[in-house]
């Protein structure tokens, strides 16, 4: 249900720049995928900092094309889904706060996490 108001109101953040809604569904589900692609990487960037360091750094290279693709392919369903079967009038999100928040709120974790792990690499208090 929450992933379906976050998708209802990227639908309404984008329809707001495009008129032709023939492409507002691949927009919204490829932002979303990519958005969730940085919540994976913050994880990984979590874990490193947890002291997993060794397991993510053998892991890491491989992870985010496969696990990219596989979110991609599971918004693109979704959205397909969404276009197909509507939302009854009204039941939808009218708003495109819940979808900006949670891009930026994303990005500004994502960056954060990256900080913390270049300032405790360089300290030397996480070993990898």
């Amino acid at each position: 249900m929450g992933y379906a108001q976050l998708y209802d109101s990227m639908i309404c953040w984008y329809r707001r720049w495009y008129s032709q809604p023939s492409y507002l569904h691949f927009m919204a589900a490829t932002a979303l995928a990519l958005f969730m692609l940085l919540n994976v990487l913050t994880l990984l960037n979590l874990a490193a900092l947890l002291g997993l360091g060794n397991w993510v750094m053998a892991r890491a290279p491989a992870l985010p094309l496969p696990v990219g693709g596989v979110l991609w392919a599971a918004n693109l369903s979704f959205g397909y889904w969404r276009s197909r079967h509507p939302e009854p009038r009204g039941a939808a999100a009218q708003s495109r706060k819940p979808a900006i928040r949670y891009m930026v709120v994303s990005f500004l974790v994502f960056l954060v996490s990256c900080a913390l792990l270049v300032a405790l690499k360089a300290s030397g208090a996480v070993g990898f």
